[in-house]
């Protein structure tokens, strides 16, 4: 074996063209592999950095009647699950919601979680300084837990912070505890407050503001534990009669969090599978030629005794030796990747039905993607060693010593062409899957988002209720001098306030509601709206059309009737018949019955390939929120504002912060970074494996011009003219695209059918799509077999006669 090493290693080191071109193949594949996997296996293989991660479930409450989807838990139902159920371990409960720190300079507002006592434990952390909550700490008593990243950004990491005061919200908290630097969940935090029984207890049962998390028992399935939450939930209904019908749904956690990018993620992992693939098949074909060429050495080595596995064993060792590097080479790229996907991969995940986003788990290269890489390796050797180890082993002695061992072999020929017709066919493949994604997002593209995004800035800001805007009319009244302060900038057109960004999917506030006067509607179709806060300039800062009736008004303040205006999405279903909608009231819930007063154009609030759903809009200064986001409409770059804008807002409130600050365009942007970033790593793989099907047609055709270099010198001895001679070939390369395209589209039609899920407004066997791949792969595979064609026309009789 050491023979065999140091032979190929020297045969390689004496073709330097070969060897280059074959590990940079190979490194390119390996290391793209490698990178993407590293991302599937982060996001979607690798068990969640908690105790016991496959036992991690969580559950929600919906109801089918009225189609509300994944609403949380109340605390009182948690409260009912967390006594009565026997299916888990324990399990804990968690609002997400923000923090106003100030005292570190410039005010910030940081994503918070608060807790009960049991939610480390449950999830395995433990703080790294510091403790747990106490069973008797809760909302009054002000403690919290930092987060590493807080702790390092606030405090320096100072190992004496525990026993600290931090403003939050305006009030002193006592920090008691410090989180380790690799804790992390799907919702974000970087501060730890407590939840207690008692004050979960008192909250309304309507109120589905939280999550819940648990450990499911060893020998319970989610099935079980499904059943058993149900009829807990059937008892809770007895008890508050709002919760009458509801229906609790228990998932693994590990399953939540990846729902909405599985399918693309294993897409770009068959991409580069292809990638690799036709690597291998453009390497093997390299090495059949090299093979070819050695045909007088295996025959000698055969006369003096080798045998057949001998000679086999040393093509495998080079394909080794090269498949080696190829992963050596191949793992620093992924190093690199794995870093630039990390950082160009979108932070947040959609869940599925616009139920949220969550933070997806860092991307890391970990013992798998090492064994990966190794695996890889050594299949992508075998695959590419195996066919000249086996040719070389057929050889036959006779025939290779004969005049120079021109023979050659038809079946290593018909091997060479079936390894190009294969590169065709899979390119076209990952071509044709790269198309639809293209047009997909092209039409997703040509979707009016229903809003005008340029020139506009937004930001958001929530309110301090525990210290300060305890009431509604105080809440109401910030954002109305924000508003005045704002609207004096000499570079605002307008301004207004919204509770919710379209195309922002972080909180997706809905609501049940009925219309006076009207039957109760078929049962399945749901009494079910967006709700939406917002100020009488919103819409004009927006460029939301008014269709119809008036947008609200500063006189629609909380001493007037209550007004709502509705979206046309709403106005075609509740109102068929082409009723006017305008001085209809709606009922939400016992005390506002608004009289609807406008209607406006529909605006996407989820994602641009969703349907839009109905939308109600309430006057801000009749229903107040706490958390409101500014939208300022500019002369100009409205990037250019934000400090101005900043400055108004802290005249109004000095210690009142501002974030998730960027423009409606940079929102629209987001909203499609995930097709974005998948057409984009499609779009790469597709070209590279477009090029490697080419420079397999040209190896096969510029091998083939060689191999019967004499025979066209006879043929132009005898008289045949150059473009008889270039058809000869050309053809050749005709016959090998040809197939490739008709097996290629056979496949894509076949596999394409799985991408469905990913696609908008595309058919997944998109006629135009298939035909431009096809014509477009084949214009590219007869361009390579033209330049060896024209070295074929070239060549002098006298020399190509010449005997050696």
């Amino acid at each position: 074996m050491l023979n065999d090493l140091r032979f190929a290693i020297r045969l390689l080191w004496k073709s330097p063209g070969f060897t280059t071109v074959a590990i940079v193949a190979l490194a390119l594949g390996i290391g793209a592999n490698t990178a993407i996997f590293s991302l599937v296996n982060s996001v979607l293989l690798r068990p969640l950095p908690f105790r016991d991660s496959d036992r991690l479930a969580i559950f929600w409450e919906t109801d089918p009647a009225q189609g509300f989807n994944r609403q949380g838990p109340s605390g009182p139902s948690y409260l009912a699950f967390r006594d009565q159920s026997k299916s888990f371990e324990d399990m804990a409960l968690l609002e997400q919601g923000t923090g106003t720190v100030t005292g570190f300079g410039e005010p910030q507002q940081i994503p918070a979680l608060r807790v009960t006592r049991n939610f480390l434990p449950v999830l395995g952390f433990t703080p790294i300084l510091g403790r747990n909550f106490a069973p008797s700490e809760g909302w009054n008593q002000r403690v919290l837990i930092l987060g590493y990243g807080a702790w390092q950004r606030y405090y320096g990491k100072d190992p004496n912070v525990v026993g600290k005061k931090m403003l939050m919200d305006d009030l002193p908290y006592t920090v008691i505890g410090v989180l380790p630097s690799n804790f992390w969940f799907p919702d974000p935090g970087e501060l730890l407050a407590p939840w207690v029984d008692g004050d979960l207890a008192a909250r309304s049962p309507k109120d589905h503001n939280f999550g819940v998390v648990g450990h499911l028992k060893r020998a319970v399935s989610v099935q079980q534990a499904n059943a058993e939450l149900n009829l807990i939930e059937h008892r809770i209904s007895e008890q508050f009669v709002v919760l009458t019908n509801w229906a609790t749904t228990v998932a693994l956690l590990k399953d939540v969090v990846s729902e909405n990018v599985r399918s693309g993620m294993l897409l770009l992992l068959a991409a580069v599978a292809l990638v690799l693939l036709i690597a291998c098949a453009n390497l093997a074909n390299l090495m059949l030629a090299r093979a070819a060429g050695r045909t007088r050495e295996t025959a000698i080595r055969m006369a003096l005794g080798a045998g057949r596995w001998r000679l086999g064993r040393q093509f495998l060792t080079e394909s080794a030796v090269l498949g080696a590097m190829g992963g050596v080479l191949g793992l620093l790229l992924a190093l690199w990747g794995v870093d630039l996907l990390d950082r160009v991969v979108p932070g947040s995940m959609p869940l599925s039905g616009g139920a949220g986003i969550v933070m997806r788990p860092a991307i890391h290269m970990d013992e798998w993607a090492l064994i990966f890489t190794l695996s890889t390796s050594l299949a992508t050797s075998l695959i590419f060693g195996l066919p000249p180890a086996f040719a070389a082993s057929k050889a036959k002695v006779n025939d290779a010593l004969k005049e120079g061992g021109r023979a050659s072999s038809s079946g290593g020929n018909r091997l060479r062409n079936a390894f190009a017709v294969s590169e065709v066919a899979l390119a076209l493949v990952l071509l044709i899957g790269a198309g639809l994604v293209m047009k997909s997002f092209w039409r997703i593209q040509q979707v009016h988002p229903g809003f005008a995004a340029d020139h506009v800035l937004a930001m958001e800001m929530e309110l301090p209720t525990d210290s300060k805007y305890r009431t509604r009319p105080e809440q109401a009244e910030f954002f109305r001098r924000v508003l005045e302060n704002v609207r004096s900038l000499p570079m605002v057109r307008s301004a207004g306030v919204t509770n919710q960004l379209p195309l922002d999917t972080s909180d997706e506030p809905r609501t049940e509601f009925s219309v006076e006067g009207r039957a109760p509607l078929p049962s399945g179709e749901g009494y079910l709206a967006d709700y939406r806060n917002a100020s009488p300039d919103y819409f004009r800062a927006m460029g939301i059309p008014l269709r119809k009736g008036r947008v609200f008004a500063d006189q629609d303040r909380a001493d007037r009737p209550l007004v709502a205006i509705i979206n046309e999405t709403l106005a075609r279903r509740y109102w068929p018949d082409g009723a006017n909608p305008i001085g209809q009231r709606l009922r939400l819930g016992p005390r506002h019955i608004p009289e609807i007063v406008g209607i406006v154009g529909d605006v996407k609030t989820s994602a641009l390939n969703q349907d839009t759903a109905p939308a109600i809009y309430m006057s801000y200064l009749q229903t107040p929120e706490m958390k409101m986001s500014l939208v300022v409409r500019a002369e100009g770059d409205p990037a250019k504002m934000i400090r101005a804008v900043k400055a108004q807002v802290w005249a109004a409130d000095k210690d009142q912060p501002m974030y998730k600050i960027r423009t409606m365009e940079q929102v629209l942007g987001e909203s499609q970074s995930s097709s974005k970033f998948t057409l984009a790593l499609l779009a790469i793989f597709a070209a590279v494996a477009m090029g490697l099907a080419a420079l397999g047609i040209y190896g096969v055709i510029s091998y083939a011009v060689t191999q019967r270099t004499r025979e066209i010198g006879i043929r132009i001895a005898l008289g045949a003219a150059r473009h008889d001679v270039l058809r000869l070939v050309v053809g050749q390369g005709t016959v090998l695209a040809l197939a490739g395209v008709v097996v290629g589209l056979a496949g894509a039609f076949a596999l394409t059918r799985v991408m469905r899920s990913l696609l908008f407004g595309v058919s997944a066997t998109d006629p135009l799509i298939f035909a431009t791949a096809a014509m477009f792969l084949a214009v590219v595979a007869l361009l390579a077999s033209y330049i060896p064609a024209r070295r074929a026309t070239a060549v002098d009789p006298t020399v190509s006669l010449r005997y050696e």
